[in-house]
């Protein structure tokens, strides 16, 4: 899974920090003249002031500097390239194509709606500066999962701090991304402890790091630093004063499936309808 829970809006934000724009006194080219221009392929390898003094070369509407500050901190927000390379390991599924479902899916489907007792449906995480997106939805699933299929037996936020902790190497890089189908794996092989908003006392391991945003009826900590936050070490124990131990407090085998589900109509309504709450990723 490729990257971060942040909008589109503000990495492309971010990434033009690069370049401080000054007014350029030069008459600029109409824009259709502009866009008439051909595209270069060897642009596309251009980096750093190479690559500014092409844009300046192009076009006469402003004037872009290199900034190697800001190029830093939009590359620090990339996930390694090792999982663009292997995407994914190969490993069984349940996998559901050329599986016939003789069902007639609804209009809209609120899983919310559909199982009102189960608290982790209506609980929103944050994942702050961390690139944990991979475990946060992953973690978030599987506590769905795992009421939905315990008939509210199992009601409880299970920890995305355990897994971008201690799933390392086989689920990723901590909080510099990684594979959400191996967070399925480790759950089903080795369990997740509880889990909980930053300080949360009821919890095993609650979130490592405090939400970068204001939430509603929610403690503010204040804004996050630019950089990512470093990967938080695994501990095989539960925070100070959680009363049940870690192993003891996991929990095992329900929910933990990963099932693969084919190019449908409505891909993810059938996902939610039928084997409920689902992790889509988008990889380029």
């Amino acid at each position: 899974m490729l990257g971060y829970l942040h909008s589109g809006i503000s990495d492309m934000l971010q990434f033009l920090v690069a370049f401080l724009v000054i007014p350029s006194a030069v008459k600029p080219l109409t824009v259709a003249e502009y866009l008439a221009q051909p595209e270069s392929e060897d642009a596309a390898k251009l980096e750093g002031q190479a690559f500014v003094d092409y844009i300046n070369q192009q076009q006469s509407f402003f004037e872009a500097e290199y900034s190697p500050d800001a190029e830093e901190f939009v590359r620090s927000r990339i996930m390694d390239i090792k999982f663009a390379v292997d995407p994914e390991r190969k490993e069984p599924k349940d996998v559901l194509a050329n599986t016939e479902f003789k069902v007639n899916l609804p209009e809209k489907f609120d899983a919310r709606e559909r199982w009102p007792n189960c608290t982790s449906l209506k609980y929103t995480r944050d994942q702050s500066n961390c690139g944990s997106c991979y475990a946060v939805s992953a973690a978030s699933v599987m506590s769905d999962r795992a009421c939905i299929l315990s008939n509210g037996r199992i009601n409880r936020i299970l920890s995305d701090t355990e897994v971008m902790s201690c799933c390392i190497p086989n689920c990723g890089s901590g909080c510099n991304g990684g594979q959400p189908s191996r967070v399925f794996g480790y759950a089903w092989r080795h369990g997740i402890c509880t889990g909980g908003r930053y300080r949360e006392k009821d919890a095993c391991q609650p979130y490592a790091f405090y939400p970068c945003g204001q939430h509603k009826n929610q403690p503010y900590y204040g804004p996050c630093s630019n950089r990512l936050w470093p990967t938080p070490t695994c501990r095989k124990t539960c925070q100070l004063g959680y009363p049940i131990p870690f192993e003891k407090d996991k929990i095992f085998r329900t929910g933990y499936k990963e099932n693969a589900i084919p190019e449908w109509k409505n891909p993810e309504v059938t996902s939610v309808s039928l084997v409920s709450p689902s992790q889509p990723c988008m990889t380029q």
